[in-house]
């Protein structure tokens, strides 16, 4: 299935964008990360970059046919840190948490923004995208308790 609807295909690439970005930041947060310090965050991370990756595989073809290429409408501001080999580990750790935190709660404000237009997308795909927000929630619940931890 293909959506023609303007509106539907500009929140559909809103989503995608969003998980980009969400791919991205959790892809940049990892390798500024120490492996052995840091092995059950680098697990998370990776974990919610696979999600998001599969959740944008499944909306892509809804939107785009073989062979057009996606525009980069970046609607998501993230802020990923950059190594400071002069930090402690532990205050490395904990800033990538928070700001991992702040971008999984403006990644939800998109999806509940979505959510308020959805009256002109399917069952199918209110569902997929309710489901991932929720993921999303759940998520950002979670990186909250490694910071707990």
């Amino acid at each position: 299935m293909q959506y023609n609807n303007e509106e539907c295909i500009e929140i559909l690439k809103r989503l995608i964008e969003a998980n980009k970005e969400r791919i991205k930041h959790y892809s940049e947060s990892i390798k500024s990360m120490d492996n052995d310090i840091d092995r059950e965050v680098i697990l998370k991370f990776e974990e919610l970059a696979q999600q998001s990756q599969q959740f944008k595989a499944q909306l892509t073809p809804l939107i785009y046919r073989e062979g057009d290429v996606e525009h980069d409408n970046s609607s998501i501001n993230t802020q990923v840190l950059h190594t400071n080999n002069h930090e402690p580990k532990t205050r490395r750790r904990n800033e990538l948490l928070q700001t991992s935190v702040a971008f999984e709660a403006e990644l939800l404000t998109i999806y509940k923004e979505v959510n308020r237009c959805n009256g002109m997308i399917d069952e199918q795909i209110k569902e997929l995208i309710f489901s991932q927000a929720t993921l999303v929630s759940e998520s950002q619940n979670e990186i909250a308790q490694l910071i707990q931890d």
